[in-house]
């Protein structure tokens, strides 16, 4: 973009799609979702989801196609994973929800955020030497599908965790 107002105005539009889009899947699907396969296959749907928008990005990498992906996993993220998360607090004590919560909202989400940083600057950072083919699809898409496949068996555990103590009624103190 040509000027700063061109970029804050790109930038508002992503902002707006993604509050829009969470808006309506907050309204619509969450519900609906968690409903008709549990609140542990939901928590696999983020995942999946941002595995298949850094494929789509590793495949075309453009601001085009990064913007979508962004949008997609915010609204994801915002819409359907967040409220699933708190779903699985309703069966933890108020001492384990207190520290569950403090050290994901503090620590997690800053080491996740840290990582990511880490990982465009050190293998995708836009130099001289590089310009225009600084993105490393090859090196992301390895990266991003080794977190996925962690990712993806930390939230399965806690899909089958919470369906048992569903089933049990019990509460984890």
């Amino acid at each position: 973009y040509d000027t700063r107002e061109d970029q804050i105005a790109f930038f508002g539009k992503v902002n707006m799609m993604i509050n829009c889009g969470t808006a309506v899947l907050t309204l619509l699907g969450t519900g609906p979702i968690v409903q008709s396969i549990g609140v542990g296959y939901s928590l696999l749907i983020l995942p999946i989801g941002m595995l298949l928008c850094i494929g789509a990005l590793c495949l075309h990498y453009s601001l085009g196609m990064s913007s979508a992906a962004l949008v997609l996993v915010c609204i994801i993220a915002y819409g359907l994973n967040s409220p699933c998360k708190e779903m699985l607090y309703v069966r933890t004590s108020r001492e384990i929800k207190y520290k569950a919560k403090s050290w994901s909202e503090m620590y997690g989400n800053q080491l996740m955020k840290l990582f990511g940083a880490q990982m465009n600057l050190w293998v995708n950072r836009e130099a001289a030497f590089c310009t225009p083919h600084c993105f490393h699809s090859g090196a992301t898409a390895g990266v991003t599908g080794a977190w996925v496949v962690l990712w993806f068996g930390i939230a399965w555990r806690l899909g089958v965790q919470h369906r048992q103590l569903e089933k049990d009624d019990a509460i984890v103190k």
